[in-house]
């Protein structure tokens, strides 16, 4: 008796036949949908009419209703929903077409999206094909931000740190603070270092860029900017630099035929050895070992692209490969109360101070109400604030008013005099000022205490030190006066 087995048959991959990629967009924005990019090509085919439909498993769900070409798209290409189904219609052969996606899918996780296309070739009226791919695309984003914000005068200093959230190294090209609509009132100035050079990323090393934000006027509702980074994977980059000099030194060569193998062995290279990276990190030169000790034509080819690659530079670099971008909105901090606190010296005829000795000194403390909501009735009124001179024991004693309450206004300056003996010699730092805010008169509780106005306090003298001479003494010499030798 003879059984029958189903034959397998391997068909090669047509790169001229119809296909279809998903992938993450190259512009990602926190404050909007989560989207995955579908990429159609078409290939040889000249499409009459196409349908598709994005599935994966979990909770998560593909708004299919919202999607739109991403690019510009030529007249004829047509994209409408029907139901759970993208239908396209008139795409021409030899194109490419991007369709963003919004999607429900959490953030964090790697999404197995399954694509499943029925499509009608102009060629074949009668006969309908189908394509299924299945793709797995990650929603974690790759890196993680901190924001630290500094309060002075009409100026806040906010200073943002860049993570790398995986063991891959990150290249940014550039982060830009970026203000648009109600928020136009600010001024914002980056430093050198946000734009002016490449930054990479690694997991023991983050990113920092520090901004300055000027209010030109009150504030009288909240506020968002918006921090842009342009980054991509090491990878990625690596991939870009391999690629055109792969390009350039192989052109019209005869091993041009082996650029493809080069180019692979290359990139094993650089996967396995990290040799190369601290080199390129400082100069963007690519330093690729000898990995291979044979003298066949692809070894040469490998050998004329080092070459090559040693000749690269960072600006090289940036111009090299795509660039993918995180737009992350970023509220406007508030503050009701912005305290100035400084401890004004004596100016002595000698401007010698001793242990011991006291030194009469003005503490002034002037407040901002800048970066609160504007509030006619707080800058009418006032708020009632505390102070309270923190003096190191082993330093200073603080003769005099030590504490005390004070009425604060917008752009007023509160001043007493008080007393320090510095209780040892050498370079001691001023002691330090909190000033702290008052419940507010009539307020009512919130959450079982008082409601408290926001505020933050620096210290003007913060850097400064005074140099404390020893006290004098009385000191005791015998001398021989008998004259003898």
């Amino acid at each position: 008796t003879t059984t029958s087995l189903p034959t397998l048959i391997h068909l090669p991959r047509d790169p001229r036949n119809l296909d279809v990629r998903i992938s993450r967009p190259l512009s990602i924005h926190l404050d909007e949908p989560p989207r995955v990019i579908v990429t159609l090509s078409t290939g040889r085919n000249a499409v009459t009419s196409a349908t598709l439909k994005l599935s994966a498993p979990g909770n998560g769900r593909f708004v299919v209703k919202e999607a739109r070409f991403d690019g510009a798209v030529a007249e004829g290409p047509s994209l409408e929903c029907v139901e759970e189904w993208l239908v396209l219609q008139n795409l021409p052969p030899d194109a490419e077409f991007h369709i963003a996606i919004p999607h429900t899918h959490g953030m964090g996780a790697e999404v197995k999206v399954t694509a499943q296309i029925d499509y009608n070739p102009s060629d074949s009226k009668r006969s309908t094909r189908s394509l299924r791919a299945t793709q797995t695309v990650s929603t974690a984003l790759p890196v993680e931000v901190k924001v630290q914000d500094i309060f002075r005068g009409d100026s806040l200093f906010s200073k943002f740190t860049i993570y790398t959230v995986s063991s891959q190294h990150i290249t940014i090209s550039s982060a830009r603070l970026e203000a648009h609509g109600d928020a136009s009132a600010l001024d914002i100035t980056a430093c050198a270092s946000a734009s002016s050079s490449l930054v990479t990323l690694t997991p023991s090393k983050p990113a920092t860029f520090l901004f300055k934000v000027r209010s030109k006027a009150e504030r009288r509702e909240r506020d968002t900017l918006h921090l842009r980074i342009r980054y991509r994977m090491l990878r990625e980059e690596l991939e870009a630099i391999v690629d055109r000099h792969v390009r350039t030194a192989l052109s019209d060569s005869k091993l041009e035929a082996h650029a493809e193998e080069a180019r692979a062995r290359i990139m094993r290279w650089l996967e396995t050895d990290g040799t190369w990276a601290d080199m390129y990190s400082v100069t963007g030169e690519l330093v690729i070992g000898q990995a291979q000790q044979s003298s066949d034509d692809v070894d040469d080819a490998v050998k004329l692209v080092s070459e090559s690659l040693r000749q690269n530079s960072r600006e090289e670099s940036r111009r090299d490969g795509t660039w993918r971008e995180m737009v992350i909105p970023v509220d406007l901090p508030f503050m009701n109360i912005i305290s100035s606190a400084q401890i004004r010296l004596p100016v002595e005829p000698d401007g010698d101070f001793f242990a011991g000795r006291p030194i009469s000194t003005l503490l002034a403390i002037n407040t901002s109400f800048h970066w609160g909501l504007a509030n006619e009735a707080a800058k009418t009124h006032g708020y009632r604030m505390r102070f309270d001179v923190d003096a190191p024991g082993a330093d200073w004693l603080v003769c005099g008013r030590k504490r005390g309450e004070f009425l604060a206004k917008d752009k007023a300056t509160f001043e007493v005099a008080i007393t320090l003996l510095p209780l040892r010699h050498g370079l001691l730092a001023l002691p330090n000022v909190t000033v702290m805010p008052l419940p507010l008169a009539g307020s009512e509780l919130t959450m079982g205490s008082m409601a408290l106005p926001s505020a933050e306090t620096y210290q003007l003298h913060g850097a400064e030190r005074v140099l404390v001479l020893p006290r004098g003494g009385r000191s005791t010499f015998v001398l021989d006066m008998s004259g003898s030798s």
